[in-house]
């Protein structure tokens, strides 16, 4: 609304002000205007021209009759004459120089608007543009056809209602156009590559609508709606593709730059946080993913224009869904407690959005008066504002050292509580290098969550693998050499508890049976 006042006002003062300030009988200011008018559409084809090129090799691409409308389309509005009022109202311009720019701005605005827009529809009717392709038409005739279906069972239901029997069926069937569903074009046949093409971008939309009702429903988070739409976005663009996404994986793994930044100490807690977000996305991106493919698979057989597409196309979302339901299934198996911190915050979003459709629908059927329902909504909106701030990674940080480091049992207190206040934790996920052999290392890692892979080197070039598992250490050796003797891996996600040797030290000379402890898993390994 904002918008609207605010560019009405534009025009208004624009108008008031030529009127007042500009001699419109000036013949040399109108030739003018119709030279910059031919200008600036020789500009615009121009630049089209030059760029053409360039987006059908880094995108769609455009064709002759839609690079025409985006000649013809260049409009312009507030903001030039926004800029033409900021000049006219400026002191330091001669008023001969501004109130002909003035007039100028206007005039190139009143000439797009009348001449381009007034004319758009007629250019787009010679170019073919003001109907359907051939074979979306193809697909949209499909759905009509399932619309019509669907009235038509219901009636027989109708003519048998005691309140409707005296209708006249055939003028009801005569305005409600049944039976009169729109066919394509029997002289044109349709080539049954751009059937499939209009059919697999029809099943993107549909993908997309449903991420955008997940988030109005509460279950999908902003970031994870965005980054899912994106998803889409990218398949749409070029040949569609329903198949396997790169930018959804790419949500799975660690970045380059931030594995890179791995190691620097003062950096270490906001690198824990940005992995560990990283983590909460990917579950959320991966749970929208499966529900949305559950979705697009029901419209397979409604939309598909041959058995062999919909045959291709349902063997892709099954591979889509069984590889996102595998990463879900480790992150539940490695990081129970996120994703039940992230199941318990979808399910209340879900419940607090539904108490606010209630409350509406109340307030609707007058059982509820306007200000008793903006109170309840009030309150419904701020317990929502205070889940939004609900930190998981505060929520699940709080582990207690024992569960960590289940071998410290029998040490004292004390070395409890010096190993709890130094020790730091690291996030990891498939594939990722925790250790490599030979590198120095300062710290002694111990698994807390997940499994990491142990490479030993073996003899003629042979290795034997040992997949190490919670409460296990890694990188005991750094406390004799000061270096790792193996490589580790993450074979699954993992989540690992790393003390500082130096500390240690300091401690095994302080309790004996740390000592002790330490001594037998550098005796075993």
């Amino acid at each position: 609304m904002m918008a609207h006042i605010a560019n009405t006002c534009i025009f208004l003062l624009v108008g008031i002000l030529v009127a007042i300030r500009v001699p419109l009988d000036d013949l040399q200011a109108w030739q003018t205007l119709g030279i910059l008018y031919v200008g600036i559409m020789l500009i615009r084809a121009t630049s089209i021209t030059v760029f053409t090129p360039l987006l059908s090799r880094i995108g769609v691409g455009i064709t002759f009759e839609k690079a025409s409308v985006l000649c013809w389309g260049g409009l312009r509005g507030a903001v030039s004459l926004a800029l033409a009022l900021t000049v006219a109202a400026s002191e330091a311009i001669p008023k001969e120089i501004s109130d002909r720019m003035l007039f100028l701005c206007a005039g190139i605005v009143v000439l797009t608007i009348l001449i381009n827009g007034g004319t758009m529809g007629m250019l787009l009717k010679f170019l073919r543009l003001d109907s359907l392709p051939p074979a979306k038409q193809a697909t949209v005739d499909k759905a009509n056809q399932q619309v019509a279906n669907t009235l038509q069972t219901m009636l027989p239901t109708m003519m048998d209602s005691p309140f409707l029997r005296g209708a006249d069926w055939q003028q009801v069937k005569t305005q409600v156009k049944l039976g009169a569903m729109a066919q394509t074009d029997a002289d044109a046949p349709i080539d049954q590559s751009d059937l499939d093409t209009a059919f697999l971008r029809r099943l993107l939309e549909t993908e997309r609508k449903h991420y955008w009702t997940q988030f109005e429903q509460g279950t999908l988070g902003k970031r994870a709606t965005n980054l899912l739409v994106e998803a889409v976005e990218l398949a749409l663009d070029g040949e569609p593709c329903i198949g396997q996404r790169d930018s959804l994986l790419a949500t799975w793994q660690v970045p380059g730059w931030l594995e890179r930044m791995r190691g620097i100490a003062w950096l270490e807690r906001t690198l824990l946080r940005l992995y560990f977000e990283r983590l909460v996305v990917g579950y959320d991106v991966a749970r929208g993913f499966i529900q949305a493919q559950e979705a697009l698979e029901s419209h397979i057989d409604t939309l598909s224009p041959n058995a062999q597409i919909a045959t291709q196309v349902r063997q892709q979302v099954q591979d889509n869904m069984a590889q996102t339901i595998a990463r879900i299934n480790e992150l539940q198996e490695t990081f129970p407690d996120i994703v039940q911190a992230l199941q318990s915050q979808a399910a209340i979003r879900l419940l607090l959005n539904r108490e606010r459709a209630v409350i509406k629908e109340q307030l609707k059927l007058a059982v509820l008066d306007k200000p008793e329902a903006s109170r309840l909504l009030e309150d419904v909106e701020k317990r929502m504002a205070a889940l939004q701030q609900v930190s998981i990674f505060r929520q699940t940080e709080a582990a207690q050292l024992d569960q960590q480091i289940p071998w410290l049992h029998g040490v004292t207190q004390s070395t409890r509580e010096q190993i709890s206040s130094c020790q730091e934790r690291g996030i990891y996920d498939v594939g990722q290098v925790l250790i490599r052999q030979g590198k120095a290392l300062n710290k002694l890692g111990v698994i807390y969550r997940g499994s990491v892979r142990e490479v030993v080197a073996g003899k003629q070039g042979n290795s034997q693998v040992v997949v190490r598992g919670p409460g296990e250490t890694l990188g005991i050796t750094a406390l004799l050499t000061g270096s790792s003797a193996l490589d580790y891996l993450a074979e699954t996600p993992c989540e690992v508890v790393w003390i500082p040797v130096d500390k240690l030290k300091t401690l095994m000379q302080e309790d004996p049976t740390l000592m002790y402890i330490l001594c037998q898993q550098l005796a075993q390994r």
